[in-house]
């Protein structure tokens, strides 16, 4: 980041005389706090002869880079080991403030099915409009999109929950070893394991969960320039999307015992599946989980993943010329961005649209190119996912829906 020489003289001063060094840092355009961040007093940088100096900003997850963790858990929740594992970071400024899940909370907002508000969006075509709007003209247009922007942060929760349910991470359970493994891997892996994302926000909460259910940001794209309120410079996105049909898994095995006091070596295995598709993505080693909710969450979140890596890349806006700049300036991880089958109408490229989950955020600020944001973006499926999964005793081959059912008897 560009800064001013008296800046960096600042910032090289605070260091020297009072030894503070990875101090958060929250970085604000236009008055709206953009993301937070630490520095390296190391990497302030001046050039002679010029009025302008650099620092590094980082993001607060580095600090885990900087220790290494020793541990085997046999089993351990996800909580455990994610407290574990920040409790050992080196942090004296409080970069990252405590952990906080993603979890059934969100289930509770106000959600119904608004699809026929996507579809009115989708079809705003001439011969989608009614006799009555048509001769209305722009006002009534105007009105209906109003509607759809109302109405879609509730849609969007509604479908986050229908591809994904909600995360009840502490209590999953799993194994893992670690052997001086810096913290940010290994943080990475308890996460990955149960198809989970850890991102800090700017109080410095550390999130685990799926971003797309913790934020209700939308950026809706209409394809109409005369309607947008943001301009798009680049649409840089895959066509089409992932072929894969259906994600299959099992767990690891468990001794449970049941009602009549026999016991069972039980083991979960899970499939989800979603529309049309020719290839199935299967595991031929176990995932490290023993829960059926748990490696349910895991298939649909495979599956997720690989549409995201088919239909993926990047949208560029220009941030001066839309109208809109605050909800630019709060675009994050996990925030939608909705484009309508419309744009390929109004764009020299071949595209498509559809709904995409923001990955990577690039704020580009200079006089030559103004202000420029780069979301990385990969899209969520068309349709709708579905999963189911069971219990499975190892020895006599016998399915239970769940571990309640074996414990019965």
């Amino acid at each position: 980041m560009k800064i001013s020489r008296e800046a960096a003289a600042l910032l090289v001063d605070r260091h020297e005389e009072e030894g503070l060094e990875y101090e958060p840092v929250i970085i604000s355009v236009g008055g709206v706090d953009q993301g937070r961040y630490v520095y390296d007093p190391e990497e302030v940088r001046t050039v002679q002869g010029d009025q302008q100096a650099w620092v590094t900003l980082s993001d607060p997850l580095t600090r885990l880079n900087r220790t290494t963790i020793t541990q085997v858990w046999d089993s351990v929740t996800v909580d455990d080991a994610i407290q574990k594992i920040v409790g050992m970071i080196d942090d004296p400024h409080n970069a990252i403030t405590r952990v906080d899940y993603i979890d059934e909370g969100v289930e509770g907002a106000d959600s119904f099915n608004n699809r026929a508000i996507i579809n009115q969006l989708v079809n705003l075509s001439e011969d989608a409009m009614t006799t009555a709007e048509r001769t209305q003209g722009s006002n009534s247009r105007l009105s209906r999109l109003r509607r759809f922007v109302e109405n879609y942060n509730v849609w969007k929760i509604e479908t986050a929950m229908d591809l994904m349910p909600y995360v009840d991470a502490p209590d999953y359970q799993g194994g893992f070893e670690f052997e001086d493994t810096p913290l940010l891997d290994a943080l990475f892996q308890v996460c990955n394991e149960f198809g989970l994302v850890p991102w800090v926000k700017t109080d410095g909460t550390l999130w685990i969960g799926l971003p797309e259910l913790a934020d209700t940001r939308v950026i809706p794209i209409y394809g109409d320039p005369s309607i947008d309120k943001y301009v798009i410079q680049q649409y840089n996105v895959t066509r089409g999307h992932s072929h894969a049909h259906k994600v299959t898994a099992r767990g690891s095995s468990w001794r449970y015992r049941s009602a009549d006091r026999s016991t069972a070596n039980l083991y979960p295995e899970a499939e989800a599946w979603v529309g049309d598709g020719d290839k199935v993505i299967s595991f031929d080693e176990p995932i490290r989980v023993r829960s059926a909710t748990a490696l349910e969450r895991y298939v649909r979140g495979v599956l997720i993943n690989e549409y995201a890596r088919y239909k993926n890349g990047n949208i560029v806006f220009n941030g001066i010329a839309s109208t809109d700049s605050v909800h630019l300036v709060e675009l994050g991880i996990g925030d939608s961005i909705f484009v309508s089958p419309q744009i390929e109408q109004h764009c020299d490229d071949n595209v498509d649209g559809g709904h995409f989950v923001v990955n990577e955020i690039q704020h580009d600020i200079n006089t030559r190119v103004g202000w420029q944001i780069t979301a990385t973006v990969g899209g969520l499926p068309d349709g709708d996912i579905q999963s189911k999964a069971v219990m499975v005793d190892r020895r006599r081959d016998i399915v239970y829906d769940s571990i309640a059912d074996f414990v019965e008897g």
